[in-house]
Order: structure tokens, then C-alpha cells, then sequence
């Protein structure tokens, strides 16, 4: 996990995942299928559904 700094302390995606947003891995070959957006390194796209899960 990464070391909190002050301003992560205001940042939900940092309380919530350990990391900043712009540090999420996201893989370019895999698209949901419902949403067709990219799915992130914890299965997540855009729509929720867990890439079409």
C-alpha cells in the first residue's frame, strides 16, 4: 500500500482502494461488454457491473 500523504487524506479513492486515481492499472484489451469502457486491475468498468459479470 502506498504511504498516505496529507492530501490523500480528503481523497475517497485513496480511503477507499490505497491508491490515487491516477494510479489504477487499467487493461487496454479488456472491455465491458455492457459499458464498453475499460476494466481496471480490480475487474471494474464504468458501469459497475464488474465487466459484464
Amino acid at each position: 500500500m502506498v504511504a498516505l500523504e496529507e492530501k490523500d487524506v480528503v481523497d475517497y479513492h485513496v480511503r477507499l482502494f490505497g491508491k490515487r486515481a491516477e494510479q489504477v492499472i487499467y487493461y487496454e484489451d479488456q472491455v465491458c461488454p455492457i459499458c464498453n469502457t475499460r476494466i481496471d486491475e480490480r475487474g471494474w468498468c464504468g458501469c459497475g457491473t464488474i465487466g459484464g459479470d
